[in-house]
């Protein structure tokens, strides 16, 4: 071997090796490393688990569909194409007085299927008792918006204090328009209540005066009370809660002479009925036995107390039920 080959061999030999020591040294320096990288996913997780929680509450409507918002109780319902039905309009022409007797005013609405009839429904007529359904809703959507609490005490004109929703309670089942005065003073009087209306595009639903009305100066129409329970319907101005609320409380009605007395045995209405000396209607929604459920509202001018008037919201009611039954 030569002498240039020995001192290759000396300096191969005298490269040192990493002790145990060294090794170890690297592997904890490895898992340091790892827990850093581990860590800082973690953080990365959170820190946009809590933005997407900020724009959730911030911009509900950003990077979401409307159905999807947590807070948002009930996304509304499309609104089904309307289909006019001759058939049902013819039915409920047939029943239709002389104008110089009775004038007239009918707006059917099968939710379901959008098939309506629309007889003289765009008119104003006094509104009697059928107001209070408006003022009930109305009240309900100030409760939603925070205005209202359903447990705030009011003064009665005695000096007595109920709550809101017990003075709400009272104005549909009994028709007391005591209560229905103390909701008006407590959502701000009329002009705050038909300013509300008309937001809801209620063009012939106004407040003249406060309860009773025998004048019959407050008027209202078939095609505003209809629109109104159909926008209820599909959860565009009320709550879930609300709306359940306000399907309980038409429910305790205690006048069910007209309207219900043309459904079937196991049919179930939700409404309110009023009259004047010259007008008398229902207004309400109806569940059939199939599942169908249908808006309706009837108005009439009579002459004084006229009664056969309610005999003719009976027989519309009667028509309009067998008709959507059979279809």
């Amino acid at each position: 071997m030569t002498k240039l080959s020995e001192k290759k061999l000396e300096k191969k030999k005298s490269k040192p090796r990493p002790t145990a020591k060294v090794w170890i040294f690297i592997l904890f320096a490895l898992q340091i490393l790892l827990r850093l990288v581990i860590a800082g996913v973690g953080i990365s997780v959170i820190a946009g688990s809590l933005l997407y929680v900020w724009r959730s509450h911030t911009s509900p409507n950003i990077d979401m569909p409307p159905a999807q918002v947590v807070h948002q109780v009930s996304a509304p319902l499309p609104e089904t194409p309307a289909i006019p039905s001759p058939e049902l309009l013819a039915k409920l022409k047939e029943l239709t007085p002389k104008p110089e007797v009775m004038q007239l005013q009918v707006l059917v609405l099968d939710v379901d299927t959008g098939t309506y009839a629309n007889l003289n429904a765009d008119q104003p007529f006094p509104a009697g008792g059928t107001i209070q359904l408006p003022i009930l809703v109305a009240f309900f959507h100030l409760v939603d918006q925070g205005k209202l609490r359903l447990n705030a005490p009011f003064a009665r004109p005695d000096g007595t204090k109920i709550p809101l929703l017990t003075a709400a309670v009272s104005m549909i089942r009994t028709g007391d328009n005591t209560a229905a005065n103390i909701l008006l003073s407590a959502m701000g009087g009329t002009d705050a209540v038909n300013q509300l209306w008309q937001n809801w595009q209620m063009k012939h639903t106004r407040l003249n005066s406060l309860l009773p009305d025998s004048a019959g100066s407050n008027t209202t129409s078939c095609a505003d009370l209809v629109n109104l329970l159909s926008m209820v319907e599909r959860g565009q101005i009320l709550k879930l809660r609300s709306r359940d609320r306000l399907m309980d409380i038409l429910a305790r009605t205690e006048a069910n002479e007209l309207l219900p007395q043309g459904l079937g045995a196991d049919a179930r209405i939700y409404h309110k009925m009023g009259e004047t000396v010259s007008s008398v209607g229902d207004a309400g929604i109806v569940d059939m036995p199939n599942g169908q459920r249908y808006l309706t509202a009837v108005l009439v001018k009579r002459l004084a107390n006229d009664a056969p008037a309610h005999d003719l919201i009976r027989n519309i009611s009667s028509t309009t039920y067998n008709f959507l039954s059979s279809t």
